[in-house]
């Protein structure tokens, strides 16, 4: 694999991930949050394909996205409703658990919906093979 192709796959990655904040932060204004799953699919179903990055992209990319958002959330309201919401889980009693938490939970669900867009992509529109002509 030469250098070049290297490079085009981690600006496709950088270009995957900043899509997919930009247009989740959009719909996520107007929508509930689980529109951000077909979102998710049609980003990783229409951008170029990158192997196993999908989903780091995907994960990344709303990990940062609701974990900022919540942190944001929490600064606004001094930590009132985040006290409250940590008292119905077995969390450290902080704000920050209930934040990474929010991230991960996002994160983990849109790196899935982004994944499944990729293998959707390459099961409906098979790649060229490149060998064994």
């Amino acid at each position: 694999m030469s250098t070049n192709s290297i490079r085009k796959r981690r600006a496709w990655f950088w270009y995957r991930m900043l899509i997919c904040i930009v247009v989740s932060a959009t719909i996520q204004l107007v929508a509930p949050w689980w529109s951000l799953i077909p979102v998710a699919m049609l980003i990783g179903f229409f951008t170029a394909p990158m192997n196993k990055s999908p989903f780091l992209a995907g994960f990344l990319a709303l990990f940062l996205l609701w974990a900022c958002w919540a942190f944001w959330i929490d600064l606004e309201n001094n930590s009132i409703l985040s006290e409250r919401v940590i008292r119905l889980f077995p969390l450290p009693h902080n704000s920050l658990s209930l934040i990474l938490l929010t991230g991960f939970l996002g994160g983990l669900i849109n790196g899935m919906a982004m994944l499944t867009g990729d293998i959707f992509r390459r099961f409906f529109l098979p790649e060229e093979e490149k060998y064994y002509r």
